[in-house]
């Protein structure tokens, strides 16, 4: 893993990218246009583990200088603090995930209002949107920053790049295709009428 230039800063080791808006920025629900894309890492690569929790750390240093006024009494962080890592084994089991490729994953959901640098293995700069896609293996560069917005406050994620590193199968926003519709069989009767 490389060294990132900032404390809350991250670049990652391998892992799985899903919904990827990398080339073409999507509108959120509040109506603003963002690149994002959706980065699962394993829960045994303990070197990213150990990055991204130092960089949300060092991020959670400055909400506490950019926002003293939201601390509670105590030192505690806001009621319904929000921090971006998200436990794939527990979404599973509350039925929020359905993807079995969520299983042994942590995964974060990273944007960005600028369109991320986007490189091959050998760092040269990737053109083709055909090659980016939701459910290629690469590598990301985070940025974690505090936020308050309208009542909601916590640490999000910035996606400043994305490197490809293999291919990988591609998925649908319902998780794999083959998955979803399995093996098909027809119930049609050999002798059924044509339309």
């Amino acid at each position: 893993m490389s060294k990132a230039a900032k404390a809350t800063q991250v670049v990652t080791g391998e892992g799985r990218l899903f919904y990827v808006h990398a080339f073409e920025a999507k509108e959120n629900d509040q109506g603003v246009k963002k690149f994002s894309a959706q980065y699962l890492f394993k829960k045994s690569d303990k070197a990213t583990v150990d990055a991204i929790a130092a960089a949300i750390n060092a991020a959670k240093e400055e909400f506490k200088a950019k926002f003293p006024g939201l601390m509670l009494k105590n030192g505690q962080f806001p009621t319904g603090f929000r921090l971006p890592v998200r436990d794939g084994d527990e979404e599973l089991a509350q039925e929020v995930k359905t993807d079995p490729d969520y299983k042994g994953h942590y995964f974060i959901n990273a944007s960005s209002k600028n369109k991320p640098g986007i490189v091959d293995t050998q760092g040269q700069e990737i053109l083709s949107q055909a090659e980016i896609y939701s459910g290629m293996f690469g590598r990301v560069i985070l940025n974690f920053y505090p936020y308050d917005a309208k009542g909601n406050r916590g640490i999000a994620a910035g996606l400043n790049g994305i490197q490809k590193v293999r291919d990988g199968e591609p998925k649908s926003g319902a998780g794999s295709v083959s998955d979803v519709f399995g093996k098909f069989e027809s119930s049609e009767p050999a002798d059924a009428p044509g339309w």
